[in-house]
């Protein structure tokens, strides 16, 4: 009984030894802590630094990671619209119809408007911060006569598909202004008057054609989901082709040729937003 109760005490007394050199060890750290930090909290203004936390309160260090626009790809939106557009040709006019015309004695070119809401279009996009930026794809006809002093010889038809980048402003009014660039890609044919054509003798073949362009406006929110829009877009685009004359006892001699269409084309339409 007598080595039971001496183990025992032997055992007490080491393990109040060890606690002991363990809370010196604690304080001499804590106090070589405490010695760095008192030249800044005595060198900085007052209010610089925060409050220690009450009792018991676990400290929350901020976050360090760099402040980037958060993309929230699962609140993707899709939109489809359509619009009506008024195409105004900037370069319509080229020499005369005996010298520098775009071939023979086509001078002139003119655009046919159709003013029906036959340009769609389709949208996806997202949020990032404040701006909300997607994609878009849109359908585009364009119509123009070729002109001289007998009338002309045909139109230019061209049926393009857009692909652009898309960057709204979405805010607490009504209106949401917003900016696209993309690509045109224009398929291009020439529809020749009959009587010009001599049943196929001759011919002009178009070449397809592509070009950057910008684009903008402002959407109006109707009702919900529902806006109307303006807007304003800058193509400047060329159209290359050849002229075939083949009633000739020689072979053929094409002759190039350009038409330049740069355009603006500006209208109103309507967005609906899933």
């Amino acid at each position: 009984m007598k080595r039971r109760l001496a183990f025992l005490g032997c055992l007490a007394f080491s393990l109040l030894a060890a606690t002991g050199r363990s809370e010196s060890e604690y304080d001499v750290r804590a106090r070589r802590i405490a010695d760095q930090l008192a030249p800044a909290y005595r060198e900085s203004p007052a209010g610089d630094l925060p409050a220690p936390p009450a009792e018991g309160k676990e400290i929350v260090y901020a976050d360090a990671t760099p402040a980037f626009p958060a993309f929230d790809f699962s609140a993707v939106r899709f939109a489809v619209g359509t619009r009506l557009l008024h195409i105004e040709l900037l370069d319509d006019t080229q020499g005369s119809q005996k010298q520098g015309s775009f071939i023979g004695s086509l001078y002139k070119i003119e655009a046919n408007q159709d003013y029906l809401p036959l340009n769609p279009y389709v949208q996806a996009t997202t949020m990032a911060g404040p701006v909300e930026l997607g994609l878009g794809l849109s359908y585009s006809h364009l119509d123009v006569a070729t002109v001289d002093s007998g009338g002309g010889d045909g139109d230019i038809e061209m049926d393009g598909w857009m692909l652009y980048l898309l960057a709204a402003h979405p805010n607490d009014s009504r209106f949401t202004p917003f900016g696209e660039i993309g690509l045109a890609l224009y398929q291009n044919s020439f529809d020749p008057i009959s009587s010009w054509s001599e049943g196929g003798l001759r011919a002009f073949a178009l070449d397809d054609s592509q070009a950057l362009y910008l684009g903008g406006g402002c959407d109006v929110r109707i009702w919900n989901n529902l806006s109307a829009n303006v807007y304003l877009r800058y193509v400047d685009v060329d159209v290359d082709g050849k002229y075939y004359y083949r009633n000739d006892s020689r072979a053929y001699h094409p002759k190039p040729f350009t038409f330049t269409l740069e355009h603006l084309a500006c209208g109103v339409g309507v967005k609906y937003v899933f």
